[in-house]
C-alpha cells in the first residue's frame, strides 16, 4: 500500500500510541468499510484470499464466527451443534 509520507506518519503514530499493528488495522478498517458498503454480501461474489493463513479464509468465505472452532462450526451447520 503506498501511503504519501504525511499520511504513512499518522497511521505510524497512531499504530505506536494505541498498540495496532499497521496491517491488522488497515485490514479491519478494509473489512468494515466493505461491509459498510454491503460488498461482498451477495451471493457469487468472490473475495479475494490470497495469502492469508487458511482460518481467515474459511472465516471469509463462510462467515464462521472468530471464536467458534472449525470443527464446532461445521457441526453447527450440519445441525449437530
Amino acid at each position: 500500500m503506498l501511503l504519501p509520507e504525511h499520511e504513512y506518519e499518522r497511521l505510524d503514530a497512531y499504530c505506536r500510541d494505541r498498540g495496532h499493528k499497521k496491517s491488522t488495522l488497515v485490514a479491519r478498517l478494509i473489512r468494515q468499510y466493505l461491509d459498510m458498503e454491503g460488498y461482498g454480501a451477495q451471493a457469487g461474489i468472490a473475495l479475494r484470499t490470497w495469502g492469508a493463513p487458511e482460518s481467515v479464509r474459511r472465516c471469509i468465505r463462510a462467515r464462521r464466527p472468530r471464536d467458534s472452532s472449525p470443527e464446532q462450526w461445521k457441526m453447527e451447520r450440519a445441525g449437530a451443534g
